[in-house]
């Protein structure tokens, strides 16, 4: 019953451990597709200057 109980503190504290990287790697995610969002928005507005010309 002790090593099922320190078993299971192990895996809680490796199950937190990956979801803090998990959640890291997530936020990396979304500030890269921000930035493509972004960029994609530029390139439709120099798009738009080109065209007027």
């Amino acid at each position: 019953r002790k090593d099922i109980k320190s078993e299971f503190s192990v895996m809680a504290e490796a199950l937190a451990k990956e979801l803090g990287i998990m959640e890291v790697q997530l936020n990396r995610f979304k500030d890269i597709a921000c930035e493509a969002l972004s960029l994609r928005e530029e390139v439709r507005s120099l798009r738009e200057k080109i065209d007027e010309r």
